[in-house]
């Protein structure tokens, strides 16, 4: 996976003596085991999030990357604590059986690591999975290595540029799609930067729901290119990611259904995007592959061999 940049786009980040935060919000969304949380592991070279074949992801988790400071740094979590000041940032909060306690980033903040993270989070996804309800949980991580490159310019003009990534349950839940989806609708679209769509090469666009997967997502483009953000006004900024997942095997690429698989989605996604297609970025991959490939990366074999980082992730 290659590194990007992000550059000076942002009139917020301030100039001379006064800087502010730059906070760059991007969710991925997708139906239920497209491998959102897959790919976000992949993105972070460890075994943040969850992963399965059958239904995982129950809450809403916040993945909080710090671009200019603490690359090397181990991670750190806090499950309770809200976002960063920046464009919308959101409380810590369980909205249905009640309101949690809104904390700051640097209240409480546990010093662990990727393996206590995932413990966290598969034990919020049990509770979650037998009382469902709307619970976002804030996570501070690093990486060995850049995610993202920084340009210089606002890197000079910002005092902190932080990436969160946001990993939001399958949109076609049973029994919590519509919640999920009025979540999204009114706490993420308006702050969010951009949108990773993340889909089942699998499944294709055959069935209403991965229709239906594509117009929300267009709903959003169609929303906030109405408001002053940030990002300037060219289309670009408003065009999701969208990722054909699950293209597991080297040869899949060449094969001639995946390929017409692959093809269909492209021209769902032009047909509904219209305006947005020329700058939508349409991405075939393999997220397993790729966790396995960055984990194994920063792994000697003996110590890859004790990892089950990557076991049954799709």
């Amino acid at each position: 996976m290659s590194t990007a940049m992000l550059t000076n786009d942002r009139a917020a980040a301030g100039t001379g003596a006064q800087k502010e935060d730059v906070v760059f919000r991007v969710a991925l969304l997708g139906n239920v085991s497209a491998g959102k949380t897959t790919l976000i592991n992949a993105l972070l070279r460890d075994r943040y999030g969850e992963v399965s074949k059958k239904r995982c992801t129950a809450g809403i988790n916040f993945f909080h990357l710090d671009l200019l400071a603490g690359q090397s740094q181990s991670p750190n979590a806090d499950a309770g604590a809200a976002a960063p000041s920046g464009r919308g940032a959101a409380s810590s909060s369980a909205r249905g059986a009640g309101v949690g306690q809104t904390l700051s980033l640097e209240d409480e903040l546990d010093q662990i690591d990727a393996q206590l993270i995932h413990q966290k989070i598969s034990r919020a996804n049990e509770v979650l999975r037998a009382e469902p309800k709307i619970e976002e949980k804030h996570f501070h991580v690093s990486t060995s290595e850049p995610l993202v490159s920084v340009h210089q310019d606002l890197q000079s003009r910002a005092s902190s540029v932080k990436l969160v990534l946001i990993d939001v349950p399958g949109l076609n839940e049973q029994g919590s799609a519509d919640t999920y989806k009025k979540y999204v609708q009114e706490e993420l679209f308006p702050t969010l930067d951009k949108v990773i769509l993340v889909m089942d090469v699998d499944q294709g666009v055959n069935s209403t729901e991965q229709v239906a997967l594509l117009n929300f997502v267009n709903e959003y483009c169609e929303s906030v290119k109405k408001i002053t953000y940030y990002w300037n006004s060219e289309l670009a900024n408003y065009s999701p990611v969208v990722v054909v997942n699950k293209v597991d095997d080297p040869a899949d690429a060449l094969h001639e259904e995946t390929k017409s698989m692959v093809e269909e989605i492209r021209t769902e996604v032009e047909k509904i995007f219209g305006a947005y297609t020329a700058q939508c970025k349409f991405v075939p991959l393999s997220a397993e592959l790729g966790c396995i490939y960055r984990l194994a990366s920063g792994l000697n074999l003996q110590d890859f061999k004790k990892s089950a980082v990557c076991q049954d992730e799709r």
